[in-house]
Formats: C-alpha cells, structure tokens, sequence
C-alpha cells in the first residue's frame, strides 16, 4: 500500500461514515484503484502541464480514469445499461484534470477527494435511480383493487297504459328522480302512460310516465297507479 493512500487513511475514515450506504459499498481494492490511478494522474500532470495543451492532459487523464471503471460497478451510470456512458468518463476526467491542475502541492489528497466525492455521488444517485424505478415497476404490477363504481340498476322498459290511483284522493306528486326532488303534481284519476320502471335507494317501484299526448312528465310512485298490464301489481 502506497505512502500517501496511507496518509489519507484518516481523511477516507471520515468521508466513508459520512457518505450514504451505497458508497460505503467501495472495497479496499476498488479505492486501492482510485488511489493508484490519483497518482498516476498527478504524476503525469506534474511532468507534462508544462509541455502540453490542456486538451492533450485531458485525454491523458481521460485514459487513466478508465481503469477505474473496470472494478467500480458499472451501475455508475445512473442509465443502469450496462456500460460506462460518455457523460460519466468524461464528468470524472474533467473533475480530476481539474484538481490536478487548481494548484500546486497537495496534488494527490487534493485530486482523491474530488474523484472520492464524484464517484460516491454518482452511486448514490444510481441507487436512488434503481430505488424509484423498481417503485414504479412495483406500482405498474400491483392489481388494482379500487371497489368497483356504485350502480344503479337499469331502468326495466315497459309500456302501459295506466290511472293515477292515490289512495288519500290527493294529486300525485311528480319527481325529478325516483323519490328525488318534487317537480309537479297530476290530478287523481289522471290517465298516463307508464315508459319505464325503476327502483329508488329505499327499494321502492317507481314509474316513469308521460301524458296521452306522449309528452313526458317525471316519475311517480308505482304503486299509486292501476295499469292495464295484468299481473304487473
């Protein structure tokens, strides 16, 4: 093991308890990586940053940082498809060039902690990533268990010829709905025609009539009706 992955040893105490679980996950062998490639990376910067064009370092960088990949988990990338993407090399590349570069001295602590950071922060996005996608499978195969929509039976079509009979010797009233709002009355002894037949909330036979003319008027109470239907009271 390396003098300086030595030295850093307390600083990586720290930031492992601090960090989500997900980047606890890192192995010795996998930070033993990061570690080899810091100073591969600041090794080359301090022999090359004189002599070379930022692009050029960069692509020198870009090619350490590889091997990384190779033993971090793959699912980095937060697309979960099995492969490093572009955006992700390139965003550790630039973020060590970059430590590299800042300054003088300090190059390895400097540019450990950065890709540290960077790569703890993209696992704990893969797992938050992985978390929300598998709620949302989860959601997608659960049955749906709402109870079904309140009914109301369909109305029972029948035609008939009928005589307002109320037995108080009173106008029947006439409702919007079956035992619904009040609309109007017809005279005891009327003669309509009963269309249709419904049954209300309290399980009552109600009727919807219309006059002679066919002109329709509302529902009333089954009951107080003589119609010339057999058997239908």
């Amino acid at each position: 093991m390396s003098n300086s992955l030595v030295r850093l040893t307390p600083l990586l105490t720290v930031l492992l308890m601090s960090t989500p679980a997900s980047a606890q996950q890192l192995s010795p062998e996998q930070i033993q990586q990061i570690e080899t490639t810091v100073s591969s990376i600041c090794k080359t910067v301090h022999v090359l940053k004189g002599s070379k064009k930022q692009d050029q370092l960069k692509a020198d960088v870009n090619a350490k940082v590889g091997g990384i990949f190779k033993i971090i988990p793959l699912d980095v990338n937060v697309g979960g498809e099995g492969s490093v993407s572009h955006e992700t090399h390139e965003g550790l590349s630039q973020n060590a060039l970059d430590a590299a570069i800042e300054r003088e001295g300090g190059c390895r602590e400097r540019v450990f902690n950065r890709m540290f950071d960077w790569i703890t922060s993209e696992l704990t996005r893969a797992a938050e990533a992985k978390r929300v996608a598998e709620a949302k499978r989860a959601a997608e195969a659960k049955p749906d268990v709402r109870p079904p929509a309140a009914t109301t039976p369909p109305p029972v079509t029948r035609s008939m010829e009928c005589v307002v009979t109320n037995p108080s010797g009173r106008p029947m009233n006439v409702r919007e709905t079956p035992n619904g709002v009040i609309k109007s009355i017809v005279r005891n002894g009327a003669h309509i025609k009963s269309l249709r037949l419904a049954s209300a909330a309290n399980d009552k036979p109600w009727a919807y009539v219309a006059d002679q003319s066919g002109r329709e008027i509302g529902w009333v109470f089954f009951p107080y009706l003589t119609c010339s239907d057999p058997g239908i009271r």
